[in-house]
């Protein structure tokens, strides 16, 4: 059945129409699912347990630097021994783990290093 509706010009199925239950829905929905895009980047051993230099991950906009380690942990059950040693450093400045991420960020993960 098609929309009856003067205002609008082109035709359109009534299921495609939204009543306002299902904009607020739809609303809240895009609101709370937005995401943000970060680079990771693995040094020393944490590079050796992930077997990656780098990598991309998606995380909800409210995240903090220690969301990226938990997320880690759930992809790489073995770093989750080097969890309690490693720095974070976004955009190539140590931060706390309560650091807010922004999209587009770049994090690296610095497990403790020795060496002469």
């Amino acid at each position: 059945m098609l929309c009856e509706s003067p205002r609008v010009k082109a035709s359109f199925p009534k299921s495609h129409r939204l009543d306002l239950k299902s904009a607020r829905h739809f609303l809240y929905y895009r609101v709370t699912t937005e995401t943000i895009v970060i680079t990771v980047r693995f040094f020393a051993s944490a590079r050796d347990v992930s077997k990656l230099s780098e990598t991309r991950i998606e995380l909800p906009v409210t995240s903090v630097a220690d969301d990226v380690l938990t997320h880690l942990v759930t992809q790489y059950p073995a770093m989750k021994a080097l969890r309690s040693f490693i720095r974070l450093a976004v955009n190539e400045v140590y931060v706390d783990p309560n650091f807010r991420l922004h999209n587009g960020d770049d994090v690296a993960i610095i497990p403790p290093v020795s060496g002469g």
